[in-house]
């Protein structure tokens, strides 16, 4: 295997990682802010708070995480690609006839 795959994958290992800290802060954000709200909001909504409050960071915290770890794992299967592209093999068969004389 190619050193920069076994990089990549590091990588997006890592990013995976930071993705669901950042979810998990996320749900517990939103837990707290739910027991400070006595009206549920409705059942399909998510709650992400107002601009520069700390849910709303950790959301888009959350969201830039989830983008970093979308572009790796393409950036990722793009290597992987090429390097089946470049061990890709050609086999020529031949057929062996015997010579009549």
């Amino acid at each position: 295997m190619h050193g920069y795959v076994g990089i990549h994958r590091r990588t997006v290992l890592q990013a995976y990682h930071r993705f669901l800290a950042a979810d998990r802060s996320l749900q517990e954000a939103r837990s707290a802010a739910l027991v400070w709200n006595s009206e549920r909001p409705p059942q399909k909504t998510m709650l992400m708070g107002n601009t520069g409050s700390r849910v709303r960071r950790l959301y888009e915290r959350r969201d830039r995480a989830l983008e970093r770890l979308t572009l790796l794992r393409q950036a990722l299967n793009q290597e992987k690609k090429r390097k089946r592209q470049i061990f890709r093999r050609s086999v020529l068969l031949l057929e062996m006839r015997p010579i009549l004389k």
